[in-house]
């Protein structure tokens, strides 16, 4: 089973910036999960929330005027992508689209650079993946599900491009028959949303492919 970094190993560190970020790859993660959004400038922010600390929306904000209101600088994704080329790091990431009007910009992006392994481009939004998907053989894409999943018998959309090669499921909402399920479409099963060491073995004994987790630590200390 792999093992995701949710927004980087951020126990004593801020998450979703370059220091959670080292410390998640010190730690052997197989990949980084990270969100991504667009500034009302344009700009590919790393950053989670859709409310800004003013309460404004954080699309109607410029970059700059984000990091007022956070404290901090948010990373955008080019300096993202900068840092990984940089170190050469081993790790696969799993890029969270969390709005339409961030896709365009950002597989455009993605197509302009080298990374050791090819990203994982994931959303809630299906329709925007399915489109996204038909248009970039070239990269490889996940819907994110977190209700309850029907039988796979019963779902009439899910005829998917092959390039469509992954579930991300809340583990809450799993059981060992839709883990089945999912390997008889040959395809992969990530899950989130794990509170415990337990979770984590419990999702391993299923055969889930990877989870993306707050504390990697658990699993990987013992192992």
């Amino acid at each position: 089973m792999e093992l995701y970094s949710h927004r980087g190993f951020h126990t004593d560190l801020l998450e979703n910036t370059l220091a959670a970020f080292a410390a998640a790859v010190a730690l052997g993660v197989d990949g980084i999960e990270t969100d991504l959004r667009l500034s009302a400038d344009g700009q590919i922010m790393v950053f989670h929330d859709a409310v800004a600390p003013s309460g404004e929306a954080v699309a109607a904000l410029t970059l700059s005027q984000l990091c007022d209101q956070a404290g901090q600088a948010v990373l955008t994704l080019p300096q993202v992508l900068d840092w990984t080329e940089q170190h050469n790091y081993a790790f696969r990431w799993n890029f969270e689209i969390k709005t339409p009007e961030t896709f365009g910009p950002t597989l455009d992006l993605l197509t302009t650079r080298s990374l050791p392994q090819p990203p994982l481009v994931t959303s809630f939004w299906h329709d925007c993946i399915q489109a996204a998907a038909t248009q970039r053989s070239d990269l490889d894409f996940g819907l994110i599900w977190a209700h309850y999943p029907a039988d796979f018998d019963q779902v009439q959309w899910f005829d998917l491009r092959a390039n469509v090669s992954t579930l991300v499921v809340y583990q809450e909402r799993l059981t060992p028959n839709f883990v089945s399920q999912v390997h008889q479409r040959q395809m992969r099963l990530f899950t989130y949303g794990d509170q415990s060491l337990q979770d984590l073995q419990r999702l391993h004994t299923w055969g889930v492919d990877a989870v993306i987790s707050d504390r990697p630590d658990w699993w990987l200390d013992d192992e």
